[in-house]
């Protein structure tokens, strides 16, 4: 036992025994004997109150009115001994009280702590009250999260009944509401506490107005929740559902459709889907892909997987993010023909396109621009092409998906045959860099396609050749990094990054030595270009950051679900990561 220990223990025994204690403490009626040193050395409350003008200074019984008389004793036995015992469901109530009173942060950080490893459906609200009393701001978040996390069950207690309408407006509103992807839930816990509460017409229609209508499949729109007594009573209510209804018949319209009725609920995080992970040659044995919903920072994966029933070709999909619609478009290696499909990222629900009507093909650059969607080149692949050989052609041809009409039409041809270039949009031209105008080699050429005039125009070449890169506006700064070069069949790694001036038509080299990785997807967060899986052994598995303020690489720690040398991605946000 060490010595400041065997002192506290001293201190312990002598109020135990009644010696030397100058302060009787009232709480309830009964009282606490205890010595004015030893509390004023505890708390800054007993030393104001015992060293100062108070009256207390010179009683010998001091009352304590605010606390209970069990949370008194529990914080004066923590002074002694250091030791707080046991918390449960009922003593917190009565130890944070008097410890917050007392000033005993350690006390109040004790009982926060076990606050937030025991948070329940039933005593969620209990908690988030007492942290509001109090003030302990970390109480309120944690609470708060946790309700947010668990809508779903605790919106069925009978305590949901009786929150603020401002709390409920509050949960309503968040986009970290999980749902488990079934907005219907918001609109049954809005009803649940409209009907229990007195509220006007008025704060029914406030209530509503956050349910995210659009969210909620249209038979249980039109079915259920349109003849719902609650709706019925409101012109206003009846006509939010009127438009959700609107948003469903025009389907193609959705990602430019009025943000309250389809906002995601969710978190930031990347959709991964490897383009074939068993393949031989362009002999695909999967009929899937799978999906892959991962959290970012972390990487952490989801518990929720997707199937998507195609049999995609290795390096075949090429994809663009408009909002949080993810537009796919590939080869199915299950009869070789191109497909089409539309990811909301909302409601984790797959949407058939018009495919684009020509051979299939692989490696095509794509873009979009408002509306339209480019697909433009690659080379074209049938059952016997043999990756690893001549492929049958590479081709010249634009294809343009406008999205609202769900059609495609012939576009301007670009100024070569062309694959696996890198493409970035804008102010109304996309730029094409790179790629393989052949079979042996990789190009460094670069043109901008003046989407309004219609016209190819040439700029300055890149310093490197290259080809399975990427390509990414930043700032009206458009960077390349990585990809290969091709020299008689022979891949080399590009591991330059540079950078492009489009006003200055002029090239610059930021890193010689920058990555060492092909084939991999990228997309820019802010000032970083986040670079997905790719063909390396280290950095297949990994997400690699260009970080551009800082001009340097560094890689994840943290691994993908499953090797990505050949992948599409986007950020989205994915109710799946709540």
């Amino acid at each position: 036992m060490g010595r400041a220990e065997k002192i506290l223990k001293g201190l312990a025994s002598l109020r135990e025994e009644e010696i030397l204690c100058d302060v009787q403490l009232e709480a309830e009626g009964r009282h606490i004997s205890a010595h004015k040193a030893v509390l004023s050395a505890a708390s800054p409350y007993w030393k104001a109150m015992f060293s100062g003008r108070f009256k207390e200074a010179k009683e010998q019984v001091v009352s304590v009115k605010e606390v209970s008389f069990f949370g008194l004793r529990s914080v004066i036995e923590c002074i002694y001994t250091t030791e707080l015992g046991s918390l449960d469901g009922e003593s917190i109530e009565h130890v944070l009280p008097a410890a917050h009173l007392l000033q005993m942060s350690d006390i109040t950080d004790e009982c926060v702590t076990w606050m937030s490893q025991n948070i329940t459906n039933a005593n969620c609200f209990k908690f988030l009250k007492m942290g509001e009393k109090f003030g302990i701001d970390n109480v309120e978040e944690t609470v708060t999260g946790f309700i947010l996390k668990n809508f779903v069950g605790i919106s069925k207690t009978g305590d949901f009944e009786k929150i603020s309408k401002s709390a409920l407006i509050k949960y309503l509103t968040s986009d970290i509401l999980k749902t488990n992807i079934d907005e219907s839930v918001v609109f049954r816990a809005a009803k649940k506490w409209i009907l229990a509460n007195d509220v006007s017409a008025d704060d029914v229609v406030e209530i509503m107005s956050h349910v995210r209508f659009g969210l909620i499949h249209s038979n249980q729109l039109l079915k259920e929740i349109s003849h719902d007594p609650i709706i019925q009573m409101s012109a206003k209510c009846r006509e939010m559902i009127d438009n959700a209804m609107l948003y469903h018949l025009n389907v193609f319209t959705q990602p430019w459709c009025d943000g309250t009725l389809n906002r995601a609920r969710g978190e930031a995080g990347i959709i991964l889907l490897p383009c074939g992970t068993k393949v031989d040659g362009y002999n695909v044995s999967d009929k899937h892909v799978d999906v892959h919903f991962i959290s970012l920072p972390g990487l952490k994966k989801a518990n929720q997987n997707n199937r998507l029933d195609i049999s995609a070709v290795y390096e075949s999909m090429s994809c663009v993010r408009i909002r949080n619609f993810l537009y796919l478009f590939g080869v199915n290696g299950s009869g070789y023909q191109n497909f089409a499909k539309r990811y909301d990222g909302s409601t984790n629900t797959w949407l058939e396109l018009s495919s684009v009507p020509r051979e299939a093909v692989v490696g095509p650059a794509i873009s979009h621009y408002k509306t339209e969607i480019f697909l433009m080149g690659g080379m074209i692949v049938t059952e016997t092409s043999d990756y690893g050989s001549e492929p049958d052609e590479i081709i010249d041809s634009v294809y343009i998906y406008d999205i609202p009409k769900n059609n495609w039409s012939k576009g301007k041809s670009l100024p070569t045959e062309l694959s696996y270039a890198a493409t970035a949009e804008l102010n109304g031209n996309i730029y094409l860099t790179g790629g393989e105008p052949n079979y042996e080699s990789a190009s460094n050429k670069v043109w901008a396609y003046d989407i309004k005039a219609q016209i190819w125009l040439t700029k300055a070449p890149m310093n490197h050749s290259r080809c399975y890169h990427a390509a990414e506006f930043v700032d009206e700064k458009l960077y390349v990094i990585g990809g290969s070069k091709i020299n008689h069949y022979r891949v080399q790694s590009i591991k330059s990054i540079e950078m492009y001036a489009p006003l200055l038509n002029q090239w610059t080299i930021l890193l010689l030595d920058g990555i060492d990785n092909t084939v991999f997807s990228s997309f820019a967060i802010g000032k970083k270009i986040l670079l997905v899986g790719g063909q390396t052994n280290n950095r297949k598995d990994r997400v690699s950051c260009y970080d551009i303020g800082k001009n340097e690489i560094s890689m994840s720690k943290e691994k993908l679900p499953s090797d990505s040398s050949s992948n599409v991605s986007a950020p989205m946000i994915l109710p799946q990561l709540l």
